[in-house]
């Protein structure tokens, strides 16, 4: 079975396989990547919870091998949410709606159980907002003046 890709929140890609969500843990030789299960660094009673490792082709993300079983039950209600956040925040990049219409055409087709988990809406909408911002971000006044204005553009036309 094949893995599906998405987008963590700091960028980094993770993956969704039956159910459970892995983080990327490093590469390795002949273009395969290892994977965590994303429960295996956690904070607090989740500390080490799970040690269940996934080995992909890295060029089609099919799976090499499995290492360990995971500790815990699938959770298909989070990874409808992880992947919804990763649609959001897409669409937040590639369109011009505003943060309540991507807001309202994604929270449509997610379930009740994926909702539930969703963090809390003024959360979302300031990730969008803050994604826009850092797409259409003017870029600074550089600060070298080495350049050379040419003697066509120093006078104007009339006088």
């Amino acid at each position: 079975m094949e893995a599906e890709t998405v987008a963590s929140i700091r960028g980094k890609n993770k993956i969704i396989l039956n159910g459970f969500i892995y983080v990327k843990q490093k590469n390795l030789a002949n273009n395969v990547i290892s994977y965590e299960c994303e429960r295996r660094r956690g904070t607090g009673k989740e500390l080490s919870e799970c040690k269940a490792k996934v080995k992909v082709n890295g060029e089609d993300l099919s799976v090499v091998s499995y290492l360990h079983a995971h500790s815990h039950a699938a959770d298909s209600a989070r990874c409808e949410m992880v992947q919804a956040r990763a649609r959001i925040k897409r669409k937040a990049e590639e369109t011009e709606e505003t943060p309540q219409q991507i807001l309202g055409h994604e929270l449509q087709q997610l379930s009740q159980q994926a909702a539930v988990q969703m963090v809390p809406l003024r959360h979302v909408c300031r990730t969008i907002r803050m994604t826009k911002q850092r797409k259409n971000a003017v870029h600074p006044i550089p600060s070298d003046r080495t350049f050379e204005i040419p003697e066509e553009y120093r006078s104007f036309q009339n006088g």
